[in-house]
């Protein structure tokens, strides 16, 4: 049972992976031309939406490579990211003014559980939306911050309960 999770757990892995670089090269050798007439619709449907999440050090050469092929990029990113790094900030406005997304990876990355409370809850979304919107960015989403399984545990009734109070749309809730 424990070769059977690690098993799991690395195809989960391989496969985030090779979807990424899938991805990536879709990114890489799309023509130019394809993209210079794209323009956001307030709410549209029928757009794939690339999300990176938690603001990694690849988020500066990803956003260079989804410029310069006029496709916006979108980030999940955690409040306390913003708070922490200036530089991260510029960043995030740059990929914001290029027509990208800065959503909500609530505050400090906590994957909620069974044992998370009303209070716990409140407490990262409504962080997490603060230091977003007081660095300058519109945030109309959140990406829910996951830890390998415990998340599908939470009682969704009480995220969705405070995910309403500040956001317009989720991932999952």
């Amino acid at each position: 049972t424990v070769l059977s999770y690690y098993c799991k757990l690395f195809f989960k892995k391989l496969f985030c992976l090779l979807t990424t670089l899938l991805l990536l090269l879709t990114v890489v050798f799309v023509p130019a031309e394809a993209t210079e007439s794209f323009s956001w619709k307030e709410f549209d449907s029928g757009y794939v939406t690339i999300v990176f999440d938690d603001g990694r050090d690849c988020t500066a050469t990803l956003a260079r490579m989804f410029n310069e092929k006029n496709i916006p990029l979108s980030c999940a990113i955690m409040g306390k990211t913003v708070v922490n790094s200036s530089s991260m900030v510029a960043l995030l406005k740059d990929i914001q003014n290029h027509g990208g997304e800065i959503l909500s990876h609530t505050y400090s990355h906590s994957a909620f559980n069974e044992n998370t409370t009303l209070e716990d809850i409140e407490r990262e979304f409504s962080m997490s939306y603060q230091a977003l919107t007081n660095a300058g960015f519109v945030v109309n989403g959140i990406i829910e911050a996951g830890s390998g399984g415990a998340e599908k545990r939470v009682n969704y009734d009480l995220v969705e309960q405070v995910v309403k109070k500040y956001y317009k749309y989720s991932d999952c809730y």
